[in-house]
């Protein structure tokens, strides 16, 4: 069973014209220029992990005079380098329910002992496509372990539920 969900594997790689689009829109003065920084944010927009890195190495691919910035000139090669990297449609992240969560948590819990090791945390949190998944596994643990033994059996989980409600980013992905 492909653990990283059925809504993950369902979206399409953008095409050429949406990319291209897409980068447009985020022209924000209008001039026909994308800055460094309107770069960074349509990457981030894409769902990069790193769109700090990804902006440079795509003004290093696709900046031909060296200005720092992608002209309507450049703007093709910029959407071929985002073709490569098969970027998929924005999604929102989003907290999942009570009732995701619990599914989430049974389906982890491999050894049955009703309760997640760092191991099984670690796996649950990689099959929401989390950014960091072993920073986000330590932070769980650290916010919800009380007695340290590295475990998050009902009753924490029950504790994780209601942060997640509350809006912490413990269960939302990237």
């Amino acid at each position: 069973m492909n653990t990283k969900g059925v809504a993950k594997s369902c979206r399409r790689s953008l095409d050429e014209d949406q990319l291209h689009g897409m980068f447009k829109r985020f022209d924000k003065d209008n001039n026909g220029i994308l800055t460094r920084q309107e770069l960074n944010e349509a990457f981030s927009k894409l769902g990069s992990k790193f769109p700090a890195w990804r902006t440079w190495r795509a003004l290093r691919h696709a900046d031909a005079n060296g200005d720092g910035c992608i002209s309507e000139k450049e703007i093709n090669e910029l959407v071929k380098y985002a073709l490569k990297r098969g970027y998929k449609r924005p999604s929102k992240k989003a907290i999942l329910t009570e009732e995701q969560l619990k599914g989430l948590f049974s389906r982890f819990d491999t050894d049955g002992d009703r309760r997640l090791s760092k191991q099984e945390l670690n796996k649950a949190f990689n099959s929401l496509d989390s950014s960091f998944p072993a920073w986000r596994t330590l932070r769980a643990l650290c916010h919800v372990d009380e007695n340290g033994h590295g475990y998050i059996n009902e009753e924490s989980e029950l504790a994780c539920q209601h942060d997640a409600h509350r809006g912490e980013d413990f269960y939302r992905r990237g």
